[in-house]
This record gives structure tokens, C-alpha cells and sequence, in this order.
């Protein structure tokens, strides 16, 4: 191959010699534009300033909720929590947990038994910091060849914009201020949101290690959340299907799933006695039968998602789209992008998939408008990802084509000018 004998020959002319950056920048860029992946041009210091104030903005946010707001004063002892925290302890001493921590599962303690070493008084602050930035990394990097670096960058503000309440639950930092193993599934979908706009159709540009990693979250998330499985497998499944993933690769997957899901598992198994059982009062065919009504779901868009006083009973949060009325227009860029940009499969999987995950916990008995106050809008933040996005591609799209209207209109008049 020519480019092959020309990356040798200029390889064999620099023995010896020091090799340069630019010099290795160029044959990285050869290798991989040869492998039908083109490196965009960086942005230079403009994008480097603003995400570093990204990044002192996310951890002055999570730092001002995790320790000094005082809505979120002794979150440790609520339900949740301070069952999370009895786990996490009983985990990092060794002892395996009580039958009641299968009410929320044990991947997530399991995380913050990990986490009580670095704090032991705080086991799932650092988790919850990792999962935070990380999450907020894997949607900028996910929408920049999307949009572009500025507008992903008011993407992340859209998702991470909060009133600085950690009671009122409307907006997705308040899920990591406080302990919920939601905080998982979220960072589930913000990195298979990252994959699947990471050139997925070339399977060669994937690297072999990506697949164990994809398995690996995607195991953890069914470990913390059992009927997440119904939206990160199939997410998994599409990327090993798409990349027409070899065996070596399949098996990569398999295995980091199943590691991710064993401890929690193996613990369920020694705690319960066996795998079948859900760990709630029912089992698991009667609440995945039971779980959907379509008279809840319609009640609930219009009370937990809508307007929380429309029907004029006492409410003591507001609904999704009065807090962050901006949301209105997710559902004309969602479909903008659905139609306008239908060679992006993957991303259209995802939209889908998230209005799946928003439509299956509507239609559930953990969201009411009683349950607004019990911070029931946890349960769909993971697809708060998609409903922003769908707002700023919106905007997006609005801006391309005024920019386009206004040099179709500055074009004849400049070519006058120009011939006079």
C-alpha cells in the first residue's frame, strides 16, 4: 500500500533522530485517516479556557451540594441513604449486608464500600464526584462532532444548570448531590451516548478495549438497577451488532458484563438464598406485570412533567417543565434530528431508547404527584440527556439556517459590490 510505504520510508529516514510532535501528530493522522477516521482540528485556546471553567464550575456545583447546602442537610439518614451507608459499611468490613438492602440492590453501596477508604465518614462522595465528571465529560465529548465544541458546551450548562436546592429535584445535578444509585444509570447513558457518536460504523476505529469497558457499565448498571436492563442492553447490544464486533470482541463484552453484575450476584445469592428472588415483596414477573398503567402515564406527564397544579391538587414541587422551561422545545429538535439527520442511526437509537426509559417510569407507581417531593423525578433523569439535547439541537438548527439565510442574502449584494 502507497501510504504504508510512505509512513516506513519517512519512519527509516528518522533513525536516529529526534522525533518531533508535529512529526508524530502527522503520522498519527495518516494511520487513522487511512482507517477512515479523520482527526478534527482542535479548537485551539478558546475551547481549552472554557473547559476548564466547565470544570471549576461542575466542581465548585457538586462541592457548594454535596456540603453546604442546606436543603440536603442530613440526606445520610433518609431512607435510601442510610441504607446505602449501612451496606457500604457492612461490605467494607467484610459482612455480607441485611435482606432489605436488595430493596435498592448492592452495586451502588458496593461502590461506596470502595469509596469508604479514601472517606470513611463520606463513602460516596468520591463516587458520586467520578460519576458527576465523568458524566459530564462523556456528553461533551459525545455532542461535539454533533454540534460542535460551543454549542456542546451549552449543552453540558443545559443538563448541569440547577437552582442550587437539592430538594426540589428538577434538574440533573441535584442526582449527584445527594446518594441515589441512579446516579449509575445516568452515567450509563451519558457514556453509551459518548460511544454512539464515536464512529461505531467503522468497526476498525474502535479499539478492542472499548468492548470490555461497555460491558463492564453496562453490568454494573443492571447490578444497581435490575430493570435498567431493559434500556443499557439494548444500547450495548447495538454496538456490538453495529461494529460487527469478532468474537475476541463479543466475548470481551460478555465478560465485562458479567464481572460488573457477579458481586452483586454472588451477594444476593449468600444473602437471599438465590438469584430469582427480587428482594421486594413481590417477584420479579408480577412487578414487571404490574409496573405499567396507561392511566398513570397520562396523569403523570401532565402532573410530574407538565404542571404540577393543573388539576388544582396540593403539590409541593413543581413539575419537569416548569423548572426548566427550556425543555419545551425538546421535542421539535428531538424530532428534527429524528428526520433532518437520519444517517445517524446510533443516536437515533438512543433517542429512542430514552424516551422508552421516561415513558416507563411515567406509566410506574414510583412517580406521582405526591411522589414529587420524594424526588420521583430521579427515576427519568438519565433521559433529562436526550430532552436537553433535542433543546440545544434545536437551537442549533435554528442558528444554521438564519446564518445560511443571511449570506444567501449578503451573497448578491457582496458580488455587485464587487463587480462595480
Amino acid at each position: 500500500m502507497a501510504w504504508s510505504s510512505r509512513v516506513l520510508r519517512y519512519c527509516a529516514s528518522c533513525h536516529h533522530t529526534p522525533i518531533r510532535v508535529s512529526e508524530v501528530t502527522w503520522f498519527v493522522r495518516v494511520v487513522l485517516e487511512k482507517r477512515g477516521l479523520r482527526l478534527r482540528k482542535s479548537s485551539g485556546t478558546p475551547e481549552r479556557v472554557l473547559l476548564c471553567v466547565l470544570l471549576v464550575a461542575l466542581t465548585a456545583s457538586f462541592v457548594y451540594g454535596w456540603n453546604l447546602d442546606p436543603s440536603t442537610a442530613g440526606a445520610d439518614s433518609w431512607a435510601d441513604q442510610g441504607l446505602y451507608t449501612r451496606t457500604a459499611t457492612d461490605l467494607a468490613n467484610w459482612r455480607l449486608p441485611e435482606a432489605g438492602a436488595f430493596h435498592y440492590q448492592v452495586t451502588y453501596p458496593l461502590l461506596g464500600a470502595l469509596g469508604s477508604f479514601l472517606f470513611p465518614n463520606d463513602p460516596f462522595l468520591p463516587i458520586s464526584f467520578v460519576l458527576f465528571l465523568g458524566s459530564a465529560g462523556f456528553l461533551y465529548l459525545g455532542a461535539r462532532p454533533r454540534i460542535g465544541w460551543i454549542w456542546s458546551a451549552v449543552f453540558v450548562i443545559a443538563v448541569f444548570a440547577w437552582d442550587l436546592v437539592g430538594r426540589t429535584f428538577n434538574y440533573a445535578s441535584e442526582l449527584f448531590v445527594i446518594p441515589w444509585n441512579n446516579q449509575i444509570a445516568f452515567f450509563a447513558l451519558a457514556f453509551f451516548f459518548w460511544l454512539l457518536g464515536n464512529r461505531i460504523e467503522l468497526p476498525a476505529v474502535v479499539p478492542d478495549w472499548i468492548f470490555g469497558v461497555a460491558g463492564l457499565i453496562t453490568g454494573i448498571t443492571v447490578g444497581a438497577r435490575e430493570e435498567m436492563a431493559l434500556f443499557v442492553l439494548p444500547l450495548f447490544g447495538y454496538v456490538l451488532v453495529k461494529t460487527r464486533a469478532s468474537p475476541a470482541r463479543w466475548a470481551m463484552g460478555i465478560g465485562g458484563a458479567v464481572a460488573g453484575y457477579l458481586p452483586h450476584l454472588v451477594i444476593k445469592v449468600l444473602v437471599l438464598g438465590t438469584a430469582a428472588e427480587s428482594g421486594r415483596q413481590a417477584g420479579y414477573l408480577d412487578l414487571l406485570t404490574g409496573y405499567m398503567s396507561w392511566d398513570r402515564l397520562s396523569i403523570n406527564v401532565l402532573d410530574v412533567l407538565v404542571d404540577s397544579s393543573a388539576r388544582g391538587l396540593d403539590a409541593d414541587r413543581v413539575a419537569l417543565l416548569q423548572a426548566a422551561p427550556w425543555l419545551w422545545l425538546s421535542p421539535i429538535g428531538l424530532a428534527l434530528y429524528l428526520t433532518v439527520s437520519n444517517r445517524d442511526k446510533p443516536m437515533q437509537l438512543f433517542i429512542l431508547v430514552s424516551v422508552a426509559l421516561c415513558l416507563f417510569y411515567l406509566a410506574g407507581p414510583n412517580m406521582s404527584l405526591q411522589k414529587l417531593r420524594f424526588h420521583c423525578l430521579r427515576y427519568i433523569a438519565p433521559a433529562f440527556i436526550a430532552l436537553n439535547f433535542g433543546t440545544i439541537y434545536s437551537l442549533y438548527f435554528a442558528s444554521g439556517r438564519l446564518r445560511a439565510l443571511l449570506n444567501n442574502k449578503s451573497g448578491p449584494s457582496s458580488e455587485v459590490s464587487s463587480s462595480s
